[in-house]
Parts: structure tokens; C-alpha cells; sequence
């Protein structure tokens, strides 16, 4: 199967890496898209906040649920279908 990224979403990736809070090394986020027999399409991302702990990463599941939700509702055919670090 082929995967197709939009490209505002490699473009957010990119302003969500160059806009990191100081002295932060990676960026995590969620992809958002649509999911069909042939392909897969990342339409759109979400920054995650998080805080890294030693060698483990503390996420905040409300948030990224929240921020989920809002964007269901402006497009409710996308889904989360995968997440990235840079």
C-alpha cells in the first residue's frame, strides 16, 4: 500500500521542529488522515506536548484527546493513523 502526505503536513512538521521550546532535542505529534484499501492519506497533524523524564517520555493523553476531538469536528472523516518524532 502507498502512503500520500499532504504537504501542509510536512510543512507543520517542520514549523512545529523550528518552533521547539529551547534546549528540547525531538518533537512528537500525531497523523491524522484517511485510511482505504490502496493507499494511506496523512491530511493533517497534531503537536503533542511532552516532557522527557530520564529515558522515558511523559505524554498528556487529555490533550492529545482534546485536540483530537477539535479536529474531528471540523473534518470528522479523519482518523488517527499514525504518530512522528523528529
Amino acid at each position: 500500500a502507498a502512503v500520500h502526505a499532504h504537504p501542509v503536513v510536512l510543512f507543520s512538521i517542520l514549523d512545529h521542529f523550528l518552533r521547539r521550546p529551547a534546549g528540547a532535542s525531538r518533537v512528537i505529534g500525531l497523523l491524522l488522515g484517511r485510511s482505504t484499501s490502496a493507499a494511506l492519506h496523512v491530511t493533517n497533524c497534531i503537536p503533542v506536548m511532552h516532557c522527557v523524564r530520564g529515558t522515558g517520555i511523559d505524554l498528556d493523553p487529555d490533550s492529545m484527546g482534546k485536540m483530537v476531538e477539535l479536529m474531528r469536528e471540523v473534518d470528522s472523516s479523519e482518523a488517527l493513523v499514525g504518530w512522528y518524532s523528529v
